[in-house]
């Protein structure tokens, strides 16, 4: 291999080792305050980590870039996916505009009236981050369902926070789902002893 070809390599290596992107395994941890039992989630995010409070009662599981959390409750389902970023890009009307066109995309096969609801931006802005919300009502199985999809613009990754319910359990689990959303907290990693004072970029 030519050292041309050997530099590039060479980068990428060095890119993926700096940045290894969001990791949605959980590390939970509770605790008592006031007599009301919490339990908070922890994610490892490159050197840094993210945490939040998952719904009370809410089972979890993961794929590692994939976690998906069901309340009890039939047909009611929210899923989080991280996808890392190369480089920092903006969330502007294209970007907007594919994710609005994936989403329609993904709903499950056999589905009709197909509605969009609403789309906005910022309507939740975990960690201060800007983000594009897209609701969409649709039937299947005879019964008509919602689902909400939140795009969250990160500097080194893309979420997407999706809940999907029947249309009567709507309202109930997805203000619940939402209240967890806002909860997501970013932690900067700890600087090396006798380094500078890191500065939190967004």
């Amino acid at each position: 291999m030519s050292p041309k070809a050997i530099l590039p390599l060479l980068f990428c290596i060095l890119l993926s080792q700096a940045y290894a992107g969001l990791d949605l395994t959980p590390r939970s941890k509770e605790y008592v305050e006031e007599g009301v039992t919490y339990r908070q989630v922890n994610f490892k995010n490159g050197d840094g980590s993210v945490t939040f409070f998952p719904p009370a009662g809410w089972t979890m599981r993961s794929q590692g870039n994939r976690l998906q959390l069901n309340p009890e409750k039939n047909l009611v389902e929210a899923v989080v996916e991280a996808t890392p970023l190369p480089a920092p890009k903006p969330l502007d009307e294209a970007a907007m505009a594919a994710f609005k066109e994936k989403i329609l995309a993904t709903l499950p096969g056999g589905s009709t009236a197909v509605t969009t609801v609403f789309e906005a931006q910022n309507t939740i802005m975990p960690g201060g981050h800007s983000t594009f919300e897209v609701m969409v009502s649709y039937q299947l199985w005879g019964k008509t369902f919602q689902r909400t999809a939140l795009l969250v613009n990160c500097p080194q990754d893309r979420l997407i926070f999706r809940f999907t319910s029947p249309n009567e359990d709507f309202a109930q689990f997805n203000t619940v789902f939402r209240r967890s959303i806002a909860s997501w907290e970013w932690i900067e990693p700890r600087p090396a002893p006798g380094a500078g004072p890191v500065t939190a970029s967004n």
